[in-house]
């Protein structure tokens, strides 16, 4: 990275009869814990020790916190998780955690926090159908390194992912890494993904249909599933600062009305109504995306519709 810039900060909480140190952070560009021996200036205006608080440390992704006791901690990747149990999306941080010192040092996944552009923080941990290994609470032996994920329940964009050193601190024993805004290109591609995703579902739930005559609420629950990932890139869309943003969702909103109408198709089937209208409904939004169905029931893209338009522009 091109910044060069480190700085620490020290804080102390008198508590009774004793002098607890709460924590004294550097903070390094480098993804890699520093040596401990290496020293750093102290920026104009903060102190190194004493009553006087410094402000909170501001990082971005791949930098690191480091603290008087010895521990290290980065945030190494923060970006979109799996679906929940219940298929709602969810936000995924992975941590690193380095213990430089002499002593063990605690890690806890409910250290951690997110934070939306309003500035609102919950730390509501994620439960999740697959139930992949997460960074869990423990702790870590002198010498010790740690990694581990931690999932949280996600409603919307996160700027910030935060992280308490301390229970006793304020603000100013806090760490936060800045995430960075959606991708164009990556929103683009899951598009791309889910539109093929849709199209499979459909496939699936004709081949129900006209083996059973209805549709198994296994397929339901995929169905949505899938629609609750299109909100989610639909939301990442709708956050770009890009050029090609409106052509994205454009062509997210109809992805949305394609998995909607999987859903409501599926559901109808279930309940033994009419699932025609909502497969139609499916079918227009496609169409509408440029897709033009053949005498044989295939598609062929039209070269002037919304999709190869969407194609064209990321060079597709």
């Amino acid at each position: 990275m091109s910044r060069k810039h480190r700085w620490e900060g020290f804080i102390s909480v008198l508590m009774v009869a004793g002098l607890f140190v709460v924590s004294a952070c550097t903070v390094s560009t480098k993804t890699e814990p520093l040596p401990s021996t290496e020293t750093t200036p102290t920026p104009p205006g903060e102190t190194t020790g004493g009553a006087e608080a410094t402000a909170p440390l501001q990082l971005k992704v791949g930098q690191t916190a480091r603290y008087a006791s010895g521990l290290s901690v980065t945030v190494t990747g923060a970006g979109r998780g799996p679906g929940d149990m219940s298929g709602a999306p969810t936000f995924k941080v992975s941590v690193r955690y380095d213990n430089k010192g002499s002593d063990a040092q605690p890690f806890n996944e409910f250290d951690w926090q997110i934070e939306d552009a309003n500035g609102a923080r919950t730390n509501d941990i994620a439960m999740l159908a697959e139930a992949p290994p997460t960074l869990g609470s423990g702790e870590l032996a002198p010498g010790g390194t740690k990694v581990g994920d931690i999932y949280f329940a996600s409603k919307g964009p996160v700027a910030k992912v935060v992280y308490s050193a301390t229970i006793f601190g304020g603000e100013e024993a806090r760490a936060t890494w800045t995430v960075s805004g959606p991708n164009a290109k990556v929103v683009y591609d899951e598009a791309q993904d889910l539109d093929k995703r849709i199209g499979l579902a459909a496939d699936h739930i004709d081949a129900e249909l006209g083996e059973a005559g209805t549709v198994s609420n296994d397929t339901l629950v995929e169905c949505e599933s899938l629609r609750d990932e299109v909100q989610a890139t639909l939301a990442d869309a709708r956050g770009l600062n890009d050029p090609r943003r409106k052509l994205l969702v454009e062509v997210l909103e109809l992805h949305l009305t394609r998995a909607q109408a999987l859903v409501d198709g599926a559901q109808a089937a279930r309940e033994g109504g009419d699932y025609m209208p909502a497969f139609k409904r499916g079918q227009s939004a496609k169409e509408a995306l440029g897709w033009i169905r053949q005498s044989d029931g295939t598609y062929r893209l039209d070269p002037n519709g919304l999709q190869a338009k969407l194609n064209a522009a990321f060079g597709k």
